[in-house]
């Protein structure tokens, strides 16, 4: 699992994201954010489809990201999926000056 990136934001303006889950046979887990144009969960559960780590999906959204502002909106359904994505987008983007959540 440490070979898998944590954050993978490809692009700007509205772009699709999904969260996994991966889950060692120590049953440590991890959460991973996808995001881009041209990004989605069966693509990354088929690249890892041999992997010693079982994947699962956990949800998804949508992110308005502007890299001049510095600037990423999250639009997803209200509940445990957008913490996290702030959660991982917090600890990524230390040096954006606005990550928010907007119902959608």
């Amino acid at each position: 699992m440490e070979s898998v990136k944590e954050v993978v934001v490809d692009g700007e303006g509205m772009i699709n994201f999904f969260i996994a889950k991966l889950k060692d046979t120590n049953y440590r887990e991890i959460s991973i954010l996808r995001a881009g144009t041209n990004v989605s969960y069966q693509k990354f559960e088929r690249e890892y489809m041999d992997a010693d780590f079982s994947v699962s999906w956990a949800g998804e959204g949508r992110l308005k990201h502007d890299k001049a502002a510095k600037s990423i909106i999250i639009y997803s359904s209200p509940g445990p999926i957008h913490k996290t994505t702030y959660k991982i987008l917090k600890d990524k983007f230390t040096d954006y000056n606005s990550i928010m959540w907007r119902d959608g």
